[in-house]
């Protein structure tokens, strides 16, 4: 986001039609706290590099949890993605994430 400013005052407008804002793959690339922050969406999910091996990660659950911890306060929906296993799911539920996307959901699904 270049214009953070710009950026807001449109989000503004959007909400007013019932928009919702989402953060995909939050945690990679130049994504921050600080963005969310700014940002204030409704829905933040959690990109996947920061929940493989989770359950054994110390230093990605702090990070998780501090990503958790923000939403909250801003009554954002936490998404997990890459959720591939009991143990993954367990670790992310108890941490207060609300939904859940990954192998150990379900594998992908073709529609017609």
């Amino acid at each position: 986001i270049n214009d953070i400013e710009l950026f807001n005052n449109f989000i503004q407008k959007v909400r007013k039609y019932g928009v919702k804002i989402a953060i995909d793959d939050f945690g990679s690339g130049y994504s921050t706290l600080s963005n969310i922050l700014i940002v204030k969406p409704d829905i933040i999910k959690i990109d996947g590099n920061i929940i493989k091996n989770i359950d054994i990660d110390k230093d990605k659950q702090a990070l998780a949890k501090a990503i958790i911890a923000t939403a909250k306060v801003l009554n954002a929906i936490v998404i997990a993605e890459y959720v591939s296993s009991k143990s993954i799911f367990d670790t992310l539920k108890n941490m207060g994430v609300d939904q859940f996307q990954g192998y150990y959901i379900s594998k992908p699904k073709e529609y017609i």
